[in-house]
């Protein structure tokens, strides 16, 4: 706690305050008033400096938007144009495709229709034949001939022999009737190849 110094006077009114070493002192509360304001002026220069740096970081940073808008048209307007361009390439691909894919559906179909026209000229001939009774007769191979005729001769030969030469014979009849076969595969292959 401190302690006061109270002064005594003659005539009992208060005298001129004295500081611890007995000499007078000067009034605080002007000296507080002053301190006071100068802080009071020192807080208020920092609110508006503070102020001034708000103020130009929200410039700042409105400066940044309008450019990041900016450049992000100018993205947007160079992707339009970028995708413009792949689909004009990809259209003339397109059309370059059909008309390639239709040249090759009318070349197809012309030979797909001569070949449906030929094919049901030789069903239509072999249908007439088969209705004719014709077939086997009318196709005719010398090879085949010469080879019918030997194994007539076999057969013959073979009727006349006995023991051995009979299991003989029946392989050549064998023979005969699978190149029979073979014959007639190749007459009708003969009436049906183009």
């Amino acid at each position: 706690m401190r302690r006061r110094i109270r002064v005594r006077q003659l005539n009992g009114a208060p005298g001129v305050p004295v500081d611890s070493d007995g000499g007078p002192t000067i009034d605080p509360t002007r000296n507080v008033i002053d301190l006071v304001y100068q802080g009071n002026e020192r807080q208020d220069d920092l609110r508006d400096l503070t102020n001034l740096l708000y103020d130009e970081k929200v410039l700042r940073l409105e400066d940044m938007a309008k450019l990041r808008d900016a450049f992000a048209k100018e993205i947007r307007e160079l992707e339009t144009k970028r995708l413009d361009a792949v689909r004009q390439v990809d259209v003339g691909q397109a059309s370059t495709t059909a008309a390639a894919l239709l040249t090759a559906v009318q070349t197809l179909s012309g030979q797909t229709g001569q070949r449906d026209e030929v094919t049901n000229k030789r069903i239509a001939a072999l249908e007439q034949s088969l209705a004719k009774g014709e077939g086997k007769a009318t196709v005719s191979d010398p090879a085949l001939e010469k080879l019918l005729v030997s194994v007539d001769q076999l057969i013959s030969a073979g009727n006349r022999s006995t023991g051995k030469d009979a299991g003989v014979s029946w392989v050549g009849a064998l023979v005969v009737g699978v190149m029979t076969v073979i014959a007639t595969g190749l007459g009708v292959y003969a009436l049906v190849k183009p």
